[in-house]
């Protein structure tokens, strides 16, 4: 008996020291490559100091043309935003961009009217930064976001156990990991900018009530953002990207707000309902770079 309990505790460790090779090489790996946002930031982006920056969920990866706003205004920037997140992510994405070594003059943030409204919490893509998840910023986000939820919280704890959080999001992250190990300048989906646009599609608006919204900004997580940028001397610019039939109305704030809500009227210009297509993205960047035309 203590001999099979003894083969039993061998196996055993030995799986569990294979599992942790595994996971820590995999970590390696998409950090060596530029699968991922943060790790794009830190590989792809050789300039240390940038005109600008665009934050937000899918809304701000597919609304701005930053080639195109580069070229009408004279600025370099770069689109960070991650699809299916919320303003944490965004804050956790500028502390990341900042520890990294860069700097930039501008913020453009993209919110969208559910990440302003509703409580702060995980996102779907939040495991994109777990690679790092030996940064002490990394580490508060996760720990501070997962307490608020009665989940495993594995994101927190891959810091200790880094084969929990390969094994729950095994297929996002082990094979991008492959990838990243194969062919480092792989990206998903985004260009060397950031960017990724929708195509035109067959999108008529058909029942969609035209209405006007009443925009809060009393949000822990973009006063998180506005305080790093005061404190890192960044101006922050708060955009809203055209959205059919829909107008924000801007509650009185200190904020720079630069909306395009009910800019466009026909739905060619749309995806769906909040993303504009290749089409409108384009039409939304010479609005935007109008305004940087006019202040700077």
């Amino acid at each position: 008996m203590k001999k099979f309990l003894y083969y039993i505790l061998k196996v055993f460790l030995v799986g569990l020291i294979l599992a942790y090779f595994i996971s820590e090489l995999s970590f390696w790996a998409l950090r060596r490559g530029n699968f991922y946002k943060p790790t794009f930031v830190e590989n792809t982006i050789k300039e240390k100091e940038v005109d600008y920056i665009i934050l937000g969920a899918s809304t701000a990866l597919t609304g701005i043309d930053t080639e195109l706003l580069d070229t009408l205004t004279g600025l370099k920037g770069y689109n960070l935003a991650i699809d299916d997140t919320g303003l944490p992510n965004s804050y956790l994405m500028l502390q990341h961009f900042l520890a990294t070594g860069h700097t930039t003059q501008k913020v453009i943030l993209v919110p969208t009217e559910s990440s302003l409204t509703q409580p702060s919490s995980l996102s779907d893509n939040d495991y994109r930064f777990l690679m790092y998840n030996k940064k002490r910023y990394v580490q508060n986000y996760y720990q501070e976001l997962e307490a608020s939820t009665e989940n495993i919280p594995v994101l927190s704890q891959t810091t200790y156990f880094p084969f929990l959080g390969l094994s729950y999001f095994n297929v996002e992250l082990f094979f991008p990991s492959l990838v990243s190990l194969f062919q480092p300048n792989k990206h998903n989906r985004f260009n060397n900018k950031g960017d990724y646009s929708y195509p035109k599609n067959n999108f008529k608006g058909e029942g969609e009530k035209s209405k006007k919204v009443v925009i809060d900004f009393d949000n822990e997580y973009l006063k998180k953002i506005e305080n790093l940028c005061d404190r890192m001397g960044v101006e922050l610019i708060v955009y809203f990207p055209p959205i059919y039939n829909t107008e924000f109305l801007i509650s009185e704030n200190q904020l720079n707000i630069v909306n395009l809500t009910a800019s466009f009227s026909s739905s060619k210009f749309f995806y769906d309902k909040i993303h504009i297509n290749t089409e409108g993205k384009r039409k939304a960047t010479l609005l935007l770079s109008e305004y940087f035309k006019i202040k700077y």
